[in-house]
Parts: structure tokens; C-alpha cells; sequence
């Protein structure tokens, strides 16, 4: 994107850091290469990984796998809870003073509500 113009009157640091190859966008030489070449202040020498990413560098391989345990089970118990709050059929049947509504629920649909008189039910149990 931005390259800077390698002058000598740009400052550098006196610590001998790679530059990490000449044309600034590439994939140059790798950090320890040359040791004669001085940082030329373009920051690619700074590797730096986010807290996360170090500490799970590292994490011992019980703690790694303990943290895929979690996962896998908090995904199962996900899908159980939606497997059953989707497939599961229910019949409700509820009367009031003039009308009596039933609410049928197949699996895997939305529930459908009719509503009729209460003098059309033969009976109730």
C-alpha cells in the first residue's frame, strides 16, 4: 500500500531488526535473516499475537482439549433443546365462557388456533 523511500536521512534505530526484505510488500526475508540491515521504520518486524492466541499457544493439550469438550457439549445440548422444541406435536384445548379455542401443534410447524362455540363440544374429560 504505502511504501516509505529508503534515504539516509530517515531516522532508524540503532538495534540491528531485519527490514524484511527490499520491496516493502512482499514476503522478504524472514526475521534473523541479515543482521546488517537496520529497521527501517515500516514495522514489519513487530509480531505480535493477541492475548487469547498467546495463551492458547500456551495452553497445555488437556486444556486444549477440555475447551473442545465444552464446545462439542454446549453445541449438543443446543441442538437437543431445538430438536425438541421443534419436534414435538402438542393439542390444547381451552374453553371459556362463550367460545372454546383449540391450539394444535404438528411437528416442525407453527401452532394453528380455531376457535368455535362452546355448545359445539360434545364433551370434555
Amino acid at each position: 500500500m504505502f511504501q516509505r523511500r529508503k534515504q539516509s536521512s530517515l531516522p532508524t534505530s540503532s538495534l540491528s531488526v531485519p527490514t524484511g526484505g527490499g520491496g516493502g510488500g512482499g514476503l522478504g526475508a524472514t526475521y534473523g535473516s541479515s543482521s546488517s540491515q537496520m529497521q527501517d521504520g515500516s514495522g514489519k518486524a513487530i509480531k505480535m499475537d493477541a492475548p487469547i492466541v498467546k495463551a492458547w499457544k500456551g495452553a497445555s493439550i488437556f486444556t486444549k482439549g477440555s475447551y473442545y469438550f465444552l464446545i462439542l457439549f454446549l453445541f449438543l445440548i443446543f441442538m437437543g433443546y431445538r430438536y425438541l422444541r421443534s419436534w414435538n406435536a402438542s393439542i390444547w384445548l381451552t374453553c371459556h365462557v362463550q367460545e372454546c379455542e383449540l391450539s394444535l401443534t404438528p411437528p416442525g410447524s407453527r401452532t394453528q388456533k380455531f376457535v368455535f362455540s362452546r355448545r359445539q363440544l360434545v364433551s370434555a374429560h
